[in-house]
């Protein structure tokens, strides 16, 4: 029997670095990779917000494929740079 409290996961890569410095003052860039393993969409950030922002994107779209039953097709890849 299947509830609207029906617990779901979803599972992501997260890889996450810092790009050298241009100048030895300067900050280190953070620089990320997010792969939703589900769908297999995927993108590149520049920052924790971008990342909290396409996970929270995710997980919205995982939300409304199912209430709609569009689960049948896989997601298209997106890449989609935040830099």
């Amino acid at each position: 029997m299947t509830t609207a409290r029906e617990r779901r996961i979803a599972s992501f890569l997260i890889r996450l670095w810092f790009e050298p410095r241009e100048t030895e003052e300067g900050p280190a860039a953070l620089r990320g990779y997010i792969r939703h393993l589900q769908t297999g969409n995927e993108c590149y950030v520049s920052d924790l917000e971008a990342m909290t922002d396409y996970v929270l994107r995710q997980l919205h779209n995982e939300d409304t494929e199912t209430a709609s039953q569009a689960v049948d097709e896989p997601a298209h890849d997106v890449k989609n740079s935040l830099r």
